[in-house]
C-alpha cells in the first residue's frame, strides 16, 4: 500500500499567510509580507513598500501594457484573474499569463508562454511604472525611491527558463516611465515550451 502524504502545517501555513485574497470590492485581490503590500487588478498591480519600524514609502504601481513579437507589438489583452491553488494570483494575457506571487522578498512577476508566441522578431515585455522617482541602475536592477522616506522598490533582471530548464538572463531597459524585457528572436525559436520569463520586485531602503 501506498503512504499517505506527509502533513506539513508550517508549510500550510506558509502558504496561507502569502496568499492573495479577493478586496472588498469584489474587483480586486491583496497579499503581503513585513516590508511590503500589494494590491492588484486585471489591470496592474500597486506595491507600498515599507520601512522596519513600520514607516511606509510611496506605493508603486505596475502595469503590463505590451506582449508580443516584432517591430510594433500589440496592446496586451486584459483577460480574467484568478488566485490558484498555491496561493499565487494568474492573470490572462491572452498567449500569456501574468503571474503574481508574494515572497518575504516582495512580489515575483513572472510570464507563462504555454506555446512559442506568434509572429516574427524579438518577443518584448513592456511593464509602465509609477508612483517613485526613478533612483538609477545597478547590477541587481532599476531603482525606484520616495525622496519623502528614503524607501523604495527595485526592479531585478529578468530570467527565461525554457521548458527543459535552460535558462538565459535577460537585461532589462528603463525609459520615459517603461521598464521593457527583451527575450531575443534566437532564443524565442530556439527554446522548449512552456517558458517563463521571470523578473523580480523587492523592497529596498535607501540606496
Amino acid at each position: 500500500p501506498g503512504h499517505a502524504p506527509s502533513f506539513n502545517p508550517a508549510a500550510v501555513m506558509r502558504q496561507v499567510h502569502f496568499a492573495f485574497r479577493p478586496d472588498d470590492t469584489g474587483r480586486g485581490w491583496h497579499g503581503g509580507h513585513g516590508a511590503h503590500a500589494v494590491h492588484a487588478t486585471t489591470s496592474g498591480f500597486t506595491v507600498t513598500p515599507s520601512s522596519m519600524d513600520a514607516r511606509e514609502g510611496a506605493p508603486v504601481t505596475f502595469e503590463t501594457r505590451v506582449i508580443g513579437r516584432g517591430a510594433q507589438p500589440a496592446a496586451v489583452a486584459r483577460g480574467a484573474g484568478r488566485v490558484d491553488t498555491d496561493g499565487h494570483l494568474a492573470l490572462d494575457r491572452g498567449e500569456t499569463v501574468e503571474h503574481l506571487r508574494n515572497v518575504e522578498e516582495g512580489v515575483e512577476q513572472s510570464f507563462s508562454f504555454a506555446e512559442r508566441p506568434r509572429g516574427e522578431g524579438d518577443l518584448e515585455v513592456r511593464v509602465h511604472v509609477s508612483g517613485q522617482e526613478y533612483a538609477g541602475e545597478t547590477p541587481l536592477g532599476h531603482h525606484f525611491m520616495d525622496p519623502a522616506t528614503g524607501i523604495g522598490l527595485r526592479y531585478g533582471r529578468a530570467t527565461w527558463i525554457d521548458g527543459q530548464g535552460e535558462t538565459a538572463s535577460l537585461p532589462v531597459r528603463y525609459a520615459a516611465g517603461e521598464l521593457t524585457i527583451t527575450v531575443p528572436e534566437a532564443l524565442v525559436e530556439g527554446s522548449a515550451y512552456p517558458a517563463l520569463l521571470d523578473p523580480a520586485i523587492s523592497a529596498e531602503f535607501g540606496m
